[in-house]
């Protein structure tokens, strides 16, 4: 009944916060193939793919699987948390429902909610074998695996937390544990192999990252990643270092707890003991630890990349993945009991983060209600330069910073401004070089039929050539100022006293 409870809820709150459409954020034009820039892991653009080949609505399709993914997870979530008593996992579920970020996810058209829905069903496929020790579940959990590396690459270190419990599985023989993460690596790797080699061979954009070190780290983006992470517990509006005191707390308790109830359920296996769900401590526990380091290297390899994402959102895996570990830990039948006084103050932390989860979930829950979200906020519907676009002639060239946002708005094809220097790399593309990119906007407008259209708005792509230098070089000049931004058109003149 509880479970239903929290269903009806988060269902309520996806349609509420969707009322005016599933929000769309720029990487939603890349799954949804209204960007030139291509997406990545595929398997959610796959998803979206079933109805554009029918010729429907690619956006009435991503809300609907939003409210599915909504339905999976939260299913999920309740199950796998009902090996512990009642109190505990409606705690847990509730920490997790009226999570923020939670929320925001699984209202935007974005794989974050598949991936996350397939990592908790390989973690449970996997909880299952132990159960049964029969091996197609672990080809099942391979499969699903698979799956979720496709979904988001951030799936990797789910394999080794899944290899290290099978290593830790200490009434198997060595040799049959290593068979064991053979035949999962198997499962899992010809999924994804299959789709990475045939990307590259058909020409797409496959990893879509350089395997070397281009990553630019530095204090401010280590702080901004410490930041997310307390924000995942509190508003950013409290002092940081009261916000990182209460993450330094919970990290303390929670990893204990884990460390703790892990060391048990080792123990127990050892015995012979037969387990199933009471393992989601050590293997989300190790998911855990191995996706931090996973988002450490990754910043490393890639240039320009927050450490837990934007908006916080690849925080929300290991936040979901703590949460329902320590709730096992500290609920499920190997529960580590607390001294009185750290269970006394980590019930008040646990009620001050959940008071602030509902404080926040309810003011944006009201945003999105009233606003929108993303590319599908009023304001960007009511947009004079959206409507300036959208009532050019149908063979009109643009050329815009907000690409994806017209290529949404206005559903034709829009090009992007010329890029000084790839995100990801933080190097010019030597395949398309900066002075090609500016040659090909000037040949693609010189006919008098092009528009280059500039967002206020939009002021975070500092890869693309600056609007100013843009003008001067191509050359351009304006055509219409309108209040959310402008419009410019080749500058024939200066063209001209330039060719005499």
């Amino acid at each position: 009944m509880i479970g239903v409870v929290f269903l009806i809820t988060a269902i309520s709150i996806f349609v509420i916060s969707t009322r005016h459409g599933i929000g769309i954020l720029p990487d939603s034009t890349r799954y949804m193939r209204l960007d030139e820039t291509p997406f990545d892991a595929p398997l959610y653009a796959w998803l979206l793919d079933i109805v554009r080949a029918a010729d429907g609505s690619v956006v009435t399709w991503a809300r609907v699987l939003g409210l599915v993914f909504v339905c999976v997870n939260i299913l999920l979530i309740w199950l796998m948390l009902s090996s512990t008593t009642t109190s505990a996992a409606a705690l847990g579920t509730a920490l997790i429902v009226t999570s923020p970020q939670f929320i925001f996810l699984h209202a935007v058209a974005m794989s974050e909610p598949l991936f996350i829905g397939l990592v908790l069903t390989t973690v449970l496929l996997f909880c299952r074998y132990f159960e049964s020790r029969k091996g197609y579940f672990l080809v099942f959990t391979g499969v699903t695996l698979g799956l979720a590396m496709l979904a988001r690459f951030t799936a990797a270190p789910l394999a080794l937390a899944i290899a290290a419990c099978l290593l830790l599985d200490r009434p198997r023989l060595l040799a049959r544990r290593f068979l064991d993460i053979a035949l999962i690596a198997i499962t899992s790797g010809v999924i994804f192999l299959t789709w990475a080699i045939g990307s590259r061979l058909a020409g797409g954009n496959g990893l879509g990252r350089e395997l070397r070190l281009n990553g630019n780290p530095d204090a401010e983006s280590w702080l901004s990643g410490l930041n997310t992470l307390t924000n995942l517990l509190v508003p950013m509006a409290l002092p940081f270092p009261i916000r990182l005191l209460l993450l330094i707390a919970a990290v303390a308790v929670s990893g204990t707890v884990m460390w703790i109830c892990s060391r048990r359920i080792l123990k127990e296996s050892a015995a012979g003991r037969v387990l199933t769900l009471d393992r989601l401590p050590l293997v989300l526990g190790l998911f855990a630890i191995f996706y931090c380091l996973f988002m450490i290297i990754a910043v490393h390899v890639e240039a320009n990349l927050p450490l837990f994402g934007p908006r916080s959102r690849y925080a929300v895996p290991l936040y979901i993945a703590v949460v329902m570990a320590t709730t096992v830990a500290l609920g499920g039948p190997y529960r580590v009991r607390l001294p009185r006084l750290v269970l006394w103050a980590f019930s008040v932390l646990i009620a001050v983060v959940l008071a602030a989860h509902l404080v926040r979930s309810t003011d944006r829950v009201w945003r999105a209600y009233a606003t929108g979200i993303g590319y599908d906020a009023t304001a960007w519907h009511s947009s004079p330069l959206v409507q300036f676009v959208k009532d050019l002639p149908a063979d009109a060239i643009v050329y815009s910073n907000g690409a994806d946002a017209l290529g949404y708005l206005t559903g034709r094809f829009v090009r992007l401004v010329p890029r000084q220097f790839d995100r990801r790399t933080q190097r010019e593309d030597p395949n398309n070089t900066l002075e090609e990119q500016i040659l090909s906007l000037r040949r693609s407008i010189i006919s008098g039929n092009g528009y280059v259209v500039f967002f206020d708005a939009i002021t975070s792509r500092f890869y693309n050539l600056p609007e100013n230098d843009l003008v001067k070089v191509v050359p351009l000049s304006l055509y219409k100022q309108l209040p959310d931004g402008r419009v410019y058109v080749l500058d024939q003149t200066r063209i001209e006293s330039a060719e005499r």
